[in-house]
């Protein structure tokens, strides 16, 4: 259940993010909305730099490791590498 306070289950609460279109049945590309309903959890990624492994099938990320935001993009909505140029 989504509470002010984040979703709750099994009598925890995890911080969560709503979209700034609220939650919606009708989802639409670049609403802005977060889309309502049951959803699976697939996958995890997580940067082993700030915390340990959450659980042993989730996968770290790294500084080469991006995600393409772009629309436009072939690889939009994709996990995506990029060279890494450290400062």
């Amino acid at each position: 259940m989504l509470t002010k306070r984040g979703l709750r289950f099994q009598g925890r609460y995890y911080p969560c993010s709503i979209g700034r279109g609220g939650i919606s049945d009708r989802k639409r590309e670049g609403d802005g909305a977060t889309p309502s309903g049951s959803h699976e959890i697939v996958g995890l990624l997580y940067r082993p730099d700030r915390l340990a492994a959450p659980t042993d099938w989730a996968r770290p990320i790294g500084p080469s490791d991006l995600w393409s935001d772009d629309p436009t993009d072939q690889d939009y909505n994709m996990m995506v590498r990029t060279l890494f140029r450290p400062p």
